[in-house]
């Protein structure tokens, strides 16, 4: 039984990272890629679920009922790719998400993991995004708040979203150590990668203290 088990939760751990590296790849792919979670993942889970169910009718209550937990971890996971693959379907009307309402929990996490202030402001009540874009603007954020705390000791992160034209400028500011006097500042490898992925622009200034960065987006994929 345990060996069992452990092979399940090998092949959902499997089928857990293969969509975490599917959702990092380049979001002009999203659509495609989520045809694809539809035909291979969504599909792979479900046999499995199924097989659970059947292997588990020659088992005694006790045993069944462990495999029952492990078949509801797949159902929350098949739940999870599905919530993807549907807001990525291609040719949707309303594929885009309201910061102020998609965020709030996300940065909420953010604050825990780090411990610090993440004070927020939208340029625009109602601010909306191609969902697409929603998940870049999390990484985003998510490691221009690890590299300000790690790296400059900060305590409190700014973000701000001003849109403008087909373009997205998201203004990230923290109180850290800065730069200091004299030196040039680098552009984190990984962020600059990921903003030019997405056709955009970065520009690092010296805020007081702190640093600021300044990250141009196009909001439309014709843009990118």
């Amino acid at each position: 039984m345990k060996d069992l088990t452990q092979i399940i939760a090998t092949r959902v751990g499997t089928e857990l990272e293969r969509v975490a590296l599917i959702q990092a790849a380049r979001a002009e792919g999203r659509m495609r890629l989520a045809r694809d979670l539809h035909d291979s993942v969504l599909q792979n889970l479900t046999a499995a679920r199924l097989k659970l169910k059947l292997i588990g009718e020659a088992f005694p209550d006790g045993a069944r009922q462990k495999l029952m937990e492990v078949g509801s971890l797949i159902l929350e996971q098949q739940q999870c790719v599905r919530k993807f693959v549907d807001e990525n379907r291609p040719g949707e009307e309303g594929n885009l998400a309201r910061l102020d309402q998609d965020l709030p929990e996300f940065l909420d996490l953010l604050r825990m993991q780090w411990s610090c202030s993440i004070d927020v402001s939208i340029g625009s009540p109602g601010m909306m995004v191609p969902r697409w874009m929603l998940f870049e603007i999390m990484q985003l954020i998510s490691e221009a708040v690890a590299n300000a705390v790690r790296h400059g000791r900060a305590t409190v992160v700014r973000i701000g979203f001003i849109g403008s034209a087909g373009l997205l400028e998201l203004d990230i500011s923290d109180n850290g150590t800065g730069i200091a006097d004299g030196l040039t500042s680098k552009k984190p490898f990984s962020l600059s990668q990921r903003i030019a992925e997405l056709g955009g622009s970065l520009a690092i200034c010296r805020s007081s203290p702190g640093i600021g960065l300044t990250i141009t987006l196009p909001l439309k994929p014709g843009l990118r």
